[in-house]
């Protein structure tokens, strides 16, 4: 395993103390070439953009689309109540550190298709 880049830095109040960075670099930030790095950028803005850009273009249609989450709405606060109960309860008991290591294991070799 790679050892992560740190310094030592002098402060006033400590004698001295190391200061270490983790890479959290994106695929498009750390791929081969600068031309696939702007690449995977530029995928990514879009794809990112894309629905505020028809949202904004449709706005009276994203109304009538939202009026069903208004008449919805006890429903959804309720489903996603449940779904915190249901994660608090798998994080105390310890199953979530067991799901989140098993799917660590199946995405930890994956690749960008591109």
């Amino acid at each position: 395993m790679p050892s992560l880049p740190c310094e030592w830095s002098q402060t006033r109040r400590r004698k001295s103390s190391r200061i270490c960075w983790k890479s959290r670099a994106s695929p498009a930030t750390s791929s081969a070439g600068a031309g696939r790095g702007a690449f995977l950028s530029f995928a990514y803005s879009i794809g990112l953009g894309i629905p505020f850009i028809v949202a904004a273009f449709s706005v009276s249609r994203a109304m009538t689309r939202l009026q069903w989450a208004r008449r919805h709405a006890s429903t959804v606060m309720l489903v996603g109540g449940l779904v915190m109960v249901v994660l608090g309860v798998l994080q105390v008991s310890g199953l979530w550190l067991d799901l989140m290591t098993r799917l660590q294991g199946v995405v930890a070799n994956w690749q960008t298709p591109i």
